[in-house]
């Protein structure tokens, strides 16, 4: 997950680090900078449940 408001350099790293690994899902976040989990809780916690549920199968 990285917000639209973090870091330039940040969001680029996030960016190459996504695209090396397979099956990555990078979750960008419009309005949110490098906080997600205080601007965004619910969408991070879905997405953490997301990933558990895949884990599982």
């Amino acid at each position: 997950m990285v917000g639209d408001l973090d870091r330039p350099a940040l969001i680029e790293c996030d960016e190459a680090v996504a695209a090396r690994i397979p099956g990555c899902e990078l979750i960008r976040m419009p309005g949110v900078d490098h906080l997600p989990a205080i601007r965004e809780p619910g969408l991070v916690a879905q997405t953490i449940l997301r990933q558990v549920e895949r884990a599982g199968s």
